[in-house]
């Protein structure tokens, strides 16, 4: 959800882009409620889709102890060709999803000082980033390890504080489905979503460094992929109500 400066109360284009909208009463608290069902809808669509890979990839890291993940796989199923080529495949994977990652980042920054969006700022603060991250990661795993501990834990209480104090301010009355949902905005919705849910497969990787992988891997991957399905609907259902 991307914050937003004021609107202008009059309808434009920006406005009608959105499916179902209407520009009057847009601001309405049940308008916004009705956005956040069709968020839940659009996340529950996500959700079918992802499953559907982790079941997956849960009956696969159950067969195997051996460090590889996705690259593993393809290699025991398909031949030493087709792993070699999952094995770049996953490696591009992770180098856009991380140029991505830190794109979104200094966008987000941007609405706060506007000066990091483009020029010199722009490269200095990606480049600390990149940096610092390459640091981490050459000190050694126990440097590593903490620094993802510190990273989750700097995520999460945040978030959980947000819930636990929008819920209060909730009206259930206000949610109802008002929105029509077209294709074209679900699957662009979908597509973004499949991209946040991402990242479970690499928790196969390191199988090796994990304790009996066989049963740990896939209930790790069904545990987080419960907890962050759970975190995404109720931060986006606030997050619908309180600013559209």
């Amino acid at each position: 959800c991307h914050a937003r400066g004021r609107r202008d109360p009059r309808p434009g284009p920006a406005q009608d882009a959105r499916p179902g909208s209407a520009a009057p009463n847009e601001d309405r608290p049940s308008a916004r409620a009705s956005r956040a069902v069709a968020d839940r809808v659009r996340h529950v669509g996500s959700l079918i889709g992802v499953l559907l890979l982790v079941l997956c990839f849960a009956e696969v890291s159950s067969r195997f102890s051996e460090t590889g993940g996705p690259y593993l796989y393809a290699e025991k199923a398909f031949g030493s060709v087709v792993g070699f080529e999952m094995g770049w495949l996953v490696w591009l994977n992770r180098l856009l999803g991380f140029a991505a990652v830190c794109n979104l980042l200094v966008a987000y920054l941007a609405f706060f000082l506007p000066a990091v969006e483009s020029g010199l700022w722009r490269v200095f603060l990606i480049t600390s980033i990149v940096a610092t991250f390459t640091v981490v990661n050459v000190a050694g795993v126990r440097a590593s390890a903490v620094a993802t501990d510190i990273f989750t834990v700097s995520k999460l209480i945040p978030l959980v504080l947000f819930i636990l104090t929008g819920l209060f301010f909730i009206d259930p009355e206000n949610y109802s489905s008002a929105v029509e949902l077209s294709y074209q905005s679900f699957s662009r919705a979908v597509m973004l979503l499949v991209f946040a849910f991402g990242g479970f497969e690499n928790a196969s990787v390191p199988a090796e460094e994990v304790k009996n992988p066989q049963k740990t891997l896939p209930r790790g991957i069904f545990g987080g992929l419960a907890l962050v399905t759970l975190l995404y609907i109720l931060v986006y259902t606030l997050l619908g109500y309180f600013l559209g």
